[in-house]
């Protein structure tokens, strides 16, 4: 998977961060995943638990208006799902940046705002 990949080359590299804009989009004005995107929630969750020595910082983003509140709990809701299957809440944490941050922008077809809906996360080597 591409995570894992990436992620591999973190863990082998000299750099002690790594930021990963993941494929975990959400359903517009919510923080529920969209259903294809729930095997790589799976597969961060198990990179997070095969390597204790990581922390991460999850970003929450949204598109189209301003909305902090949404984007938080898109960021809740991977931390929420991670810390319940066993990940120590010491390891990770989290924010939202609204639209602030856009992956996209202008914002002018459907696919731009559904890419603009998502997580991205920063890995830290303790």
């Amino acid at each position: 998977m591409v995570l894992e990949k990436e992620f591999e080359d973190f863990m082998a590299g000299e750099d002690s961060t790594k930021s990963v804009d993941l494929t975990l989009l959400f359903i517009p004005g919510y923080p529920v995943l969209i259903k294809i995107c729930e095997p790589e929630i799976v597969e961060l969750f198990e990179l997070m638990r095969d390597n204790p020595n990581v922390d991460a910082l999850i970003h929450g983003h949204v598109c189209c208006a301003d909305d902090f509140k949404l984007s938080f709990d898109r960021a809740l809701m991977v931390t929420d799902y991670l810390i319940t299957r066993g990940i120590s809440r010491d390891r990770i944490t989290y924010k939202g940046h609204s639209n602030k941050d856009p992956k996209f922008s202008p914002e002018v077809t459907e696919g731009d705002r559904l890419a603009n809906r998502r997580v991205t996360i920063d890995f830290t080597k303790k």
